[in-house]
């Protein structure tokens, strides 16, 4: 992926966006979201492995789950959410409510 990107930058003569100001804080960000992203799917391996037969059947779901509601919350602390409707408001929660929902009736029919 970084050679790809180096030679579009190249072919496209587009480096100087690089050292743009705001462009390392940029950078920097987008380092800790792939970090993080790649560190998620490790520690949900290392999950899934602990919780025996019924991790990857509950792990997955439970792994998309927090995914999700942690990408609502953060953008909700962001304010992306502050100019939506009601409705678009009431569909999120109903939303998550679903997916909590969903997760709960998995991990119970796993028990059985």
């Amino acid at each position: 992926n970084i050679v790809y990107c180096l030679w579009r930058m190249n072919r496209n003569r587009s480096f100087a966006m690089l050292i743009a100001p705001g462009s390392w804080h940029d950078l920097g960000c987008s380092a800790a979201m792939a970090f993080l992203w790649i560190g998620s799917f490790y520690l949900y391996g290392m999950g899934v492995a602990k919780m025996g037969q019924w991790g990857p059947a509950i792990g997955w779901p439970v792994f998309i789950c927090l995914a999700i509601g942690v990408a609502v919350t953060g953008g909700w602390v962001r304010g992306e959410w502050k100019n939506a409707s009601r409705p678009a408001l009431r569909l999120l929660c109903q939303g998550l409510l679903l997916i909590l929902v969903a997760v709960a009736v998995l991990a119970a029919g796993n028990l059985i």
